[in-house]
């Protein structure tokens, strides 16, 4: 997370909303603290190096932080170039209760909404190259659009009974 502040996108937003959604998954202090703790000398290390490099410092370029209320639809117009055709799985995911039940799905889910909604709302600047850094939760989604298929084609509960491990 320390390590996206510095970078000249805002990425970081999609790193604190991760970090969000694990401190209400988790609720442990003790992670928060943790994960502060460590970040923020990496935070001040980054700014002094690149304030000393350039004389100031800047997290985004102008262009790529004005923002609108209204959405653009291109990225979704362009996701099947960008992602592919396991685009189309992503919102099937979104229709599995099982999707929601699982408490590590939610980092994936905000992570994707999150960032699509903030790249979307970009008033000027539309560029794939963007999505990079959400296509980890996107083929998450894509995954688990696949293994709820498949449970249900293959009726599978979700745990193997007596066992308690999951079974795809």
């Amino acid at each position: 997370m320390a390590l996206t502040f510095g970078s000249r996108y805002p990425i970081a937003l999609q790193a604190v909303t991760i970090f969000i959604v694990e401190c209400i998954i988790r609720k442990n202090l003790n992670f928060v603290t943790r994960t502060i703790l460590a970040a923020t000398p990496v935070i001040a290390v980054i700014i002094l190096i690149l304030y000393l490099k350039n004389g100031m410092f800047e997290t985004a370029l102008v262009r790529d932080t004005q923002l609108s209320i209204w959405l653009s639809p291109f990225y979704l117009m362009n996701s099947i170039n960008i992602w592919g055709y396991a685009f189309f799985l992503v919102p099937i995911a979104f229709l599995f209760p099982r999707t929601y039940q699982e408490r590590y799905n939610y980092t994936f889910i905000a992570w994707f909404i999150v960032s699509l909604i903030f790249w979307s709302a970009n008033t000027v600047n539309y560029q794939a190259r963007f999505v990079i850094q959400y296509t980890p939760a996107v083929y998450f989604l894509t995954i688990l659009a696949i293994e709820n298929i498949m449970r249900i084609n293959l009726g599978l509960s979700g745990r193997d009974k007596g066992t308690g491990v999951r079974s795809i």
